[in-house]
């Protein structure tokens, strides 16, 4: 099963201010690894980056290694963004929205 997580998800699994429910999510994903792999939008990395300490997304980036597939945001049409930010969605979370779609 692929899924994308948001990155609040991974800000609150490796950040300074845990969340017990982000960090049980991330280590079931590791797991129960190939069951599940991540598919990481690069604007969820860079979004991830500025929120953690340097240590934090080294943790971060070790995790998603060998989980994850890094796509480059030109994979998502503009239009299929601006279909959801017509519903009302933050441009970052009508990109993910897209993203997924």
């Amino acid at each position: 099963m692929l899924l994308v997580l948001d990155s609040n998800e991974y800000i609150f699994g490796f950040g300074a201010f845990k969340k017990p429910a982000c960090e049980a999510l991330l280590n079931l994903i590791a797991d129960v690894s190939p069951v599940y792999s991540i598919s990481v939008p690069r604007l969820i990395m860079e979004e991830v980056q500025r929120n953690l300490s340097p240590a934090e997304f080294s943790e971060f980036v070790d995790f998603i290694e060998n989980l994850a597939v890094i796509d480059e945001d030109f994979v998502v049409p503009f239009e299929l963004g601006s279909k959801y930010e017509l519903h009302r969605l933050k441009p970052a979370d009508a990109f993910i929205a897209a993203y997924v779609e």
